[in-house]
């Protein structure tokens, strides 16, 4: 149970944000190649460097989302165990009432609680660096970009016209590439996600719903041994709780007890054969 649900609610929600936007998968490039062809323009092969610096930090970006990968499975355990727990404490809730297990289910609940928060502050930090490499890149793009100019040649003059194009080149390369980091964390998110449900849907199935079908010794149809008979009984709940079975005892002390007795069932009479179930409504 507790895996089916953390599937519904957490992994089939990862898939469809990458499946919202996957259209970035070809919008994001699409930009990047546009902006840097307009910066080739602007400030001529000297962007290239610039440009490079950008890339160099892919790797960096590509560490940092593998180990988000294996820390969002750490943290997927712990929030199967804690999501299974919480659903057997609600569908046996009157058990746990009556036999006082709140407790122990709290605890184990607020371990699972514990071990999934550890992970998930991981996750967190993960992702704070996926969304901040990104943003830090362009800015660093363009300042090796102005230096690398400037000390190529004497000649080399930063004008207003061309510093002010850059900047808005460089800044407008910000709003794919964050969501080109944004998207790798999802990514990444996603196809954990996918192999989970690949993993629960590839489990062993039974073919045919399992039938239980008794055998020749437990037909209970033909069967006329009797094992329980009663001729008109009396049952009688004490004041204090205590039941009472009277059976062709004395009338005056039946009398009695049914007079003090908040509830009393006379002349009952029935017989219980194997298999069968009697109940009172």
């Amino acid at each position: 149970v507790g895996d089916i649900n953390s599937l519904v609610a957490i992994d089939c929600q990862k898939l469809f944000e990458v499946l919202q936007e996957g259209h970035l998968f070809w919008s994001c490039p699409l930009s990047m190649i546009i902006v840097t062809i307009l910066l080739l323009i602007t400030m001529g092969p000297v962007t290239l460097i610039g440009m490079a610096s950008m890339f160099l930090l892919v790797p960096v970006v590509q560490k940092i989302v593998e180990r988000m990968l294996f820390v969002r499975g750490k943290r997927a355990l712990y929030t199967d165990q804690r999501v299974e727990i919480t659903a057997a404490l609600l569908y046996s809730i009157q058990f746990c009432k009556m036999n006082n297990y709140e407790e122990k289910y709290f605890k184990r609940i607020r371990d699972a609680r514990e071990g999934e928060l550890k992970w998930l502050r991981k996750e967190l930090v993960m992702i704070a660096f996926t969304m901040a490499v990104p943003v830090l890149t362009p800015v660093i793009a363009c300042a090796i970009t102005f230096t690398t100019f400037a000390l190529i040649g004497d000649g080399n003059i930063l004008t207003a016209s061309d510093t002010f194009t850059t900047l808005l080149l460089f800044s407008a390369l910000r709003f794919p590439i964050n969501y080109a980091g944004m998207l790798m964390g999802k990514i990444a998110q996603g196809l954990e996600a996918c192999q989970r449900l690949s993993m629960f849907f590839a489990r062993e199935t039974m073919e045919t719903p399992l039938l239980l079908k008794p055998s020749e010794d437990d037909c209970y149809q033909n069967n006329d041994d009797i094992l329980l008979k009663v001729d008109d009984g009396n049952f009688i709940i004490g004041n204090e709780g205590t039941r009472t079975f009277v059976k062709d005892g004395n009338q005056e002390e039946a009398d009695l007890l049914s007079n003090k007795a908040p509830f009393c069932l006379s002349d009952i009479s029935f017989e219980l054969k194997k298999g069968e179930i009697m109940a009172i409504a």
